[in-house]
């Protein structure tokens, strides 16, 4: 095919997506419309009384449905049919008419078949849903195929037995390429991805998980991952794009030895685990996380709550480390602005109060004492927390930095920003997320605190989640992983299987698994006789559980080759 005829073709296969795109769109654009229809374009509970879900679940599922329809029939089938005619390769398709708001499982229920190409003498015909084995031979016979493919829509394909001629799955993106190799495979997926999220724009929703304990566990499980996995060296503080007359903090970097500090603590001693922990600091940044999560669109919403949470989490942390700092005094005497006035009987200047020497401000002893006294709005804070100069892990060039970084946060991201306007940019909230997260790791890695790392963990509200972690491994296993090895300690190994009826998950306020347990059944054998009695109850004398206070010391289960795998 010479150079013009391509480009020709091109142009013409493109014209027929975009054709498509465009009667996809006008679709939703009719049934997305507010009004009247609107209101009553809801799928119908089977169980209405007994108020399943709510409303709005049941108005997006039937938008849901309605979008698997239309992208099948109209933006995907009719763009496959139109451009196998553009390229001369011979097409059949059934004319699926009465059949409204279907599902691919059950169109194709109907027509096994989306579309049935002809070529070469030989009819291959192609399906969006997977087939079982008995259900092959039957549909070769009655269409007369050559084979079937399954086109697999999924991100991760799945792949039908190899050494099966008859029966295959590819994915999108291969079918393409077979039959229209000329053109840009990757750019029509990009225009069906893009007409699909339009589409959902126009619908107007999206699932938003409630904070369920539940999802609250699992939510905190992929924060942990976030923190624990985050290239901390790399982030740097982000200024705000309309803060005037701040100095320029962005690229500045700490020293490499201050790093390894934080690294230490933060990160290899586990401190990090306190973003996640029971004290305030903890919940306030836990509740902007799922905000920020659910808001992520960058759609024109006002903000400031999910802010509101991140700067609340930093003057808590703050204010947690002054307390640690009340209850672990340290040698030298430190000050901290008044608040209120100190009576007369206590103030005894030089030795309780004193005017600041740079500021000529008064300032109260930090002594628990004189707690009630002090200025603890955040500004007060941050100057108590550079004043404390042997109070820092890091370097005093180290201190010096982080407390720019804080005036900046307390200055620029929460009293500027945070209370001139409403909060509309979404890229402002990723810059104050991004600066939380870097004084958190500062923080708590670089500031001193009990002296102690295990006294510090459980000060600022560490909880030990080993057993937790364990837990959600276990019920992260499939039913078909039942034989474990276990060793408690100071006991020897012994074979059991995990019961395959467990006790209902418990979840405590937190969203914990902490009072949870898994039921085991020793063994002798592993045998299918055995695991028989073992699930019947036969065994009742060779129960026993894991828990919080029963924690193995080894464990590992034993796989479909025969392997231990350790957990």
């Amino acid at each position: 095919m010479n150079k013009m005829l391509l480009i020709d073709l091109q142009k013409q296969a493109e014209e027929i997506i975009d054709g498509a795109v465009r009667d996809f769109l006008k679709a939703v654009n009719l049934i997305a419309e507010n009004g009247y229809f609107r209101k009553i374009r809801r799928l119908q509970p089977v169980f209405e009384i007994l108020e399943p879900a709510n409303s709005e679940f049941y108005e997006y599922a039937y938008f849901e449905r309605s979008l698997e329809w239309y992208s099948r029939d109209i933006l995907i089938n009719q763009s496959l049919m139109e451009l196998f005619h553009l390229f001369g390769i011979e097409c059949l398709c059934p004319e699926k008419k009465k059949e409204v708001r279907f599902s691919n499982e059950s169109i194709e229920d109907i027509y096994p078949f989306e579309f049935i190409v002809c070529q070469d003498n030989k009819k291959i015909g192609y399906r969006y849903t997977r087939l079982c084995d008995n259900e092959i031979g039957p549909l070769l016979k009655k269409y007369q195929l050559e084979s079937i493919v399954q086109i697999d829509w999924n991100i991760k394909s799945y792949k039908h037995r190899d050494g099966d001629l008859h029966y295959k799955s590819v994915s999108f993106k291969e079918f393409l390429e077979e039959y229209f190799s000329e053109l840009d495979c990757n750019l029509v997926i990009d225009k069906f991805k893009k007409a699909v999220k339009e589409a959902n724009d126009d619908v107007g929703f999206e699932t938003i998980p409630r904070l369920s304990l539940r999802y609250l566990s699992n939510f905190k499980q992929d924060i942990d991952f976030m923190l624990a996995h985050e290239n901390y060296r790399d982030k740097q503080f982000m200024m705000l794009s309309d803060t005037d007359n701040a100095k320029n903090l962005s690229g500045i970097s700490l020293d490499e030895e201050d790093y390894k500090i934080c690294d230490f603590n933060f990160m290899g001693n586990e401190l990090y685990k306190s973003l996640l922990g029971n004290e305030g600091f903890a919940k306030c940044f836990v509740t902007a996380e799922y905000q920020y999560n659910v808001f992520r669109s960058g759609n024109s919403f006002d903000y400031t709550s999910v802010v509101c949470g991140y700067l609340k989490s930093i003057e808590q942390l703050i204010y947690k480390l002054l307390k640690i700092n009340l209850d672990y005094p340290s040698n030298e005497k430190l000050w901290i602005r008044s608040g209120n006035t100190v009576p007369k009987g206590k103030r005894c200047e030089g030795k309780t109060t004193r005017k600041n020497p740079t500021t000529g401000r008064w300032q109260v002893v930090f002594e628990k004492e004189f707690e009630q006294y002090f200025n603890i709005t955040l500004g007060p804070m941050i100057w108590f927390l550079h004043d404390n100069e042997k109070g820092w892990r890091l370097s005093d060039n180290g201190r010096e930095k982080v407390h720019e970084f804080l005036l900046n946060f307390a200055k620029n991201c929460r009293n500027d920003y945070f209370h001139k306007d409403n909060i509309y940019d979404y890229e402002a909230v990723v810059r104050i997320r991004n600066n939380t997260i870097l004084l958190m790791y500062l923080l708590i890695g670089g500031y001193k605190m009990s002296g102690s790392i295990e006294n510090d963990k459980s000060l600022l509200g560490i909880q030990d989640d080993r057993f937790a972690c364990l837990y959600k491994k276990i019920q992260e296993l499939p039913h078909s992983v039942y034989k474990f090895i276990i060793r408690f300690s100071g006991e020897n190994e012994i074979q059991a299987y995990r019961h395959f009826y467990q006790e209902k998950t418990k979840y405590d306020d937190s969203g914990s698994v902490i009072s949870s347990r898994i039921k085991f059944v020793k063994t002798d054998l592993f045998s299918p006789e055995n695991y028989n009695k073992a699930m019947e109850g036969a065994w009742s004398d060779k129960k026993f559980f894991i828990d919080r206070d029963n924690i193995p010391e080894y464990i590992a289960y034993i796989n479909g080759r025969g392997e231990r795998i350790e957990l």
